[in-house]
Parts: structure tokens; C-alpha cells; sequence
């Protein structure tokens, strides 16, 4: 699969962390990505307003599309309103692009497709995968066994 991502974030370091997040699904996907400077793009990563947080301003601190989901759009949106470490920037990241993947949350705490804490998400688990392997060509052999998130570079 060729994916063309728009990074069109004022935020620096978000922009960074979005595309590592993309590196490590290359990782467990049939997938290589490039950046589209276009808006004919797969997916978009952006700076949401605050219309797209209004229910929770100060707790929600991104939102995707599932691309089952009537007029799918292929975006990705942070909330610049909240601050964000390095760290929470990747995992969200890699959770989002999860869900444009047609990935949904994930009861298991240790999943990264959790929806409560991504503290303590560490890998794909063999739900996730077999999710994933329904949809898209994996690049990993097994579905049993978790694939932990890489760490920051």
C-alpha cells in the first residue's frame, strides 16, 4: 500500500513525532508512506479548531475518522490547546493513524488502541493484528504474538 500524508501542523515537533509514528506502522504493515504537499492526500495531519474539541476542550487532545464513516475525510487533528510531551505526541499518533487504519478501541490496557490511558499502551495485541490482517497485507509474521511500539528515536 502507497500512502500520501499531508503534514500540514504548525507544530514542529508534533510534525516529527507523526512521521516516526507513521516509520513504525511501516513496520507491521505492507505499507511506505510519502509526504503529499496536496490536498489529494490519503491522510492529512492538522491543527484542529476548537469546534472539534468544544465537548471537552481541556481533555480531548485529538480526533481521526474511522474510514468506514459516512464522509470520511482522512484527517487527523490535534488539539493545539493542550500541551503534549515528545512521548504523548508519538503514542497518540500511532493510536490515531490506528484508527484511519479501521482499527477501534481496545479493552486490553496494554493494547495502543486503548482509549483511557496511552501511558501504559505498549502493543498491538493479537486482536488488534488480526484487525489489521482482515484489512490490509502485514508485514509481521505472526498474529499471536503482541508487536511492542518502538521507542522514540
Amino acid at each position: 500500500m502507497y500512502l500520501g500524508v499531508r503534514v500540514a501542523t504548525a507544530n514542529s515537533i508534533l510534525a516529527q513525532q507523526f512521521r516516526w509514528a507513521l516509520d513504525f506502522w511501516a513496520t507491521i504493515l505492507d505499507l511506505d508512506w510519502y509526504e503529499e504537499n496536496s490536498e489529494n492526500c490519503s491522510m492529512e495531519l492538522i491543527d484542529g479548531g476548537r469546534e472539534l474539541f468544544a465537548a471537552a476542550p481541556d481533555i480531548m487532545v485529538a480526533r481521526s475518522q474511522f474510514p468506514d464513516r459516512m464522509a470520511f475525510q482522512g484527517w487527523i487533528a490535534f488539539n493545539p490547546a493542550v500541551a503534549l510531551t515528545k512521548t504523548e505526541l508519538y503514542r497518540i499518533s500511532v493510536h490515531e493513524i490506528g484508527h484511519m487504519l479501521g482499527l477501534r478501541h481496545n479493552p486490553n490496557a496494554k493494547s495502543l488502541m486503548y482509549d483511557l490511558d496511552l501511558d501504559s499502551s505498549e502493543s498491538l495485541d493479537a486482536a488488534d493484528l488480526a484487525s489489521l490482517a482482515a484489512r490490509h497485507k502485514l508485514r509481521t509474521a505472526s498474529l499471536s504474538e503482541p508487536v511492542t511500539l518502538t521507542k522514540l528515536p
